[in-house]
């Protein structure tokens, strides 16, 4: 059965978002930033099984729901722990620091999903707020320290990420067009994680690690 046109955008979004966080993965790991080189794995293969769901794949639909959740949660205080990490430091031991947070909140989340337990949203809002306060104070210390460009960007994460949450839902879309609400979201996860690793070398680049 050939898919709808609908389904060919999704599907290629969620890959470029897929890919797009590999690379920033890549870059995490040469950076010795194991907090982030985590949390952009875990928004990847969240996008990449999401593609093939979006693409027309539903069987991968579940597995797609938890990966996201996990993304959402875990991914995200990963995210924010690398942030924190560029801002003030490198971490001691961040090479074995890094997984216990990163399997032990994506063992969580899988627990309280499968229980169906009406604390998952909790969770995982919880765990996505560390990122949020992260990019806000790294946009304080660099613009303090006169890096406007890594306060620049940190500030435009922070946006983009306000209008994931709250903004990309509420635009006027047709339903069933070729655009739909999830695609616009991709898109905007791929400029925020795009702006939240320009943020974090552009501390990076002034001997925050070492």
């Amino acid at each position: 059965m050939p898919l709808e046109s609908s389904s060919l955008v999704s599907g290629s979004l969620d890959f470029l978002l897929c890919l797009t966080c590999l690379a920033l993965a890549v870059a995490s790991a040469r950076a010795a930033n194991d907090f982030l080189f985590a949390g952009f794995l875990w928004v990847a293969a969240a996008a990449f099984v999401g593609a093939m769901n979006l693409g027309g794949l539903t069987w991968t639909n579940d597995t797609h729901r938890w990966l996201s959740a996990v993304a959402t949660g875990p991914g995200m205080l990963m995210l924010g722990l690398g942030v924190v990490g560029a801002t003030f430091g490198r971490v001691r031991a961040a090479r074995w620091v890094a997984p216990a947070p990163s399997i032990g909140g994506a063992a969580l989340i899988f627990y309280l999903w499968q229980s169906k337990s009406p604390q998952l949203d909790a969770a995982t809002t919880g765990m996505s707020l560390v990122l949020l306060v992260a990019l806000v104070v790294l946009a304080v210390q660099a613009f303090r320290s006169g890096r406007t460009a890594a306060a620049a960007a940190a500030a435009g994460a922070i946006g983009l990420l306000l209008i994931a949450g709250f903004g990309v839902s509420k635009l006027p879309l047709a339903t069933g067009g070729l655009i739909r609400h999830v695609d616009v979201l991709h898109v905007v996860l791929v400029a925020c994680y795009v702006l939240v690793w320009l943020g974090v070398r552009g501390v990076t680049a002034r001997g925050a690690w070492g």
